[in-house]
């Protein structure tokens, strides 16, 4: 079982070996600049695996640039791929780079997470397995390994793909729960919205909500263009069932 730290605020976390993830899941706007991924390639020693999230042409301008970085810097890295956009680009471009399909793509095939309404009990739709097309889909464009959102599904999962030749990673301690590319941290809304390509100020960079939800038991937390939660699973427990755990925890939490 490998293991990769994804550090949440700052591209430097101190490491300068080992996997480590950067970029987001959930907003282009906190994809790394240039000059910083060119600072880290300089001073890092580690696997850098690139975190991509649903794109605008804008994100996937800022997305290339980043690749082109990489692969000038003639070393190991990785993709995640959360928008099929990105997938078309490294085939296009002929990427070497290993594919990686994100937690918010796998999501859609499986059920996010359980809960329970008071009075109706537990609310579970079961799990849904990947389509087998689905996964030769993935096997044919060189995608080599799937991230899960939470260990149920990766544990009813996993032994199929591997079957196949897909590992299997997730996130630690905290799965999403939803995601949008809705913005809800700018101050000044209207000023955003009249100019959407200059008016990120990055507010949620230093900001975490915490929610609290009738039907839920946890705490949410808004992070980003999302909301969280912390697994209750023992970290010993989740490190047995996967081949990589990408430990993102959140300072403050």
């Amino acid at each position: 079982m490998e293991e990769a730290i994804f550090p949440s605020h700052n591209i430097d976390c101190g490491r300068r070996t080992g996997i480590l993830y950067i970029g987001s899941e959930f907003c282009q706007r906190r994809l790394p600049a240039k000059a910083d991924m060119e600072s880290l390639l300089s001073e890092y020693n580690g696997k850098i695996v690139l975190v991509t999230p649903h794109i605008t042409d804008a994100g996937a301008g800022r997305v290339e640039e980043l690749l082109e970085i990489l692969a000038g810097s003639q070393r190991e890295y990785e993709v995640v791929i959360n928008d099929w956009g990105i997938l078309n680009m490294l085939i296009v471009k002929n990427v070497k780079a290993r594919r990686i399909l994100g937690r918010i793509q796998v999501s859609r095939y499986l059920n996010k997470f359980h809960y329970e309404i008071p009075g109706a009990g537990s609310v579970n739709g079961g799990f849904t397995d990947f389509p087998p097309e689905f996964i030769q889909f993935a096997k044919f464009h060189g995608i080599s390994a799937f991230e899960f959102n939470i260990p149920g599904h990766m544990l009813h999962t996993a032994e199929t793909l591997r079957a196949e030749g897909i590992s299997s990673h997730i996130y630690y301690p905290f799965a999403y729960l939803n995601m949008s590319r809705f913005c809800k941290w700018p101050s000044e809304y209207k000023a955003f919205m009249k100019s959407p390509d200059d008016g990120c100020s990055s507010e949620c960079f230093s900001k975490i909500a915490v929610v609290h939800n009738a039907y839920m038991k946890e705490e949410m937390y808004a992070y980003e263009n999302a909301y969280l939660m912390r697994m209750q699973e023992d970290a010993g427990y989740i490190s047995e069932i996967s081949d990589r755990i990408v430990i993102n925890e959140i300072p403050g939490l």
